[in-house]
């Protein structure tokens, strides 16, 4: 036989039974609903090819200007941070390329391309209408070569811009593209 209970077991046993009955609903509350942290972006603008756009944190920029006739005049490469270390650096194509090329005449896109030159041969291409930041574009991708072997035309002002999304999260990258009025 049990002894009798007093008053302080008897409070005791009724705050573990009162904790054990909402502990799951705690629990499922928790899980029901989980915290996510808001992911870190950093920002990029350039002020002289009227553009800005977003990329994560974690990311590397690198930039470099070009000065010669028919290269391109800006270059940029976001490396994740697998692409960013010493042996693959200047190697990699980047998640995300960006070039920026002169467009002094102010050509339409296809007319720019066939003045400058076609990614791919005209047999090995696709070429899909599109739109970045607001403006025309155009998809040039081919299935004859790996990565990066898609790329995205966008004319604005004098400029053309080439950008190529090779990383899984490169989509963010382009969707946050803004230009200038």
């Amino acid at each position: 036989m049990l002894p009798p209970m007093n008053r302080t077991n008897t409070k005791l046993v009724l705050a573990i039974v009162a904790a054990l009955a909402i502990s799951p609903a705690i629990g499922a509350s928790e899980t029901e609903q989980p915290h996510k942290a808001a992911a870190a972006h950093e920002s990029y603008a350039n002020d002289r090819y009227g553009f800005s756009f977003e990329y994560p944190a974690s990311w590397a920029l690198v930039e470099k200007h070009e000065a010669q006739s028919g290269a391109a005049l800006l270059t940029l490469k976001l490396l994740s941070p697998d692409e960013n270390i010493p042996v693959r650096r200047d190697y990699s194509p980047g998640s995300v390329s960006i070039e920026v090329f002169s467009n002094s005449k102010q050509q339409p896109l296809r007319e720019w391309l066939d003045a400058n030159g076609w990614p791919f041969e005209a047999a090995d291409r696709s070429v899909t209408s599109t739109a970045l930041g607001g403006l025309p574009a155009l998809e040039v991708s081919t299935g004859r070569m790996f990565a990066p072997n898609r790329f995205t035309y966008v004319a604005n002002k004098t400029w053309v811009l080439r950008l190529s999304a090779v990383a899984p999260d490169s989509h963010t990258v382009l969707q946050s593209f803004r230009f200038k009025p």
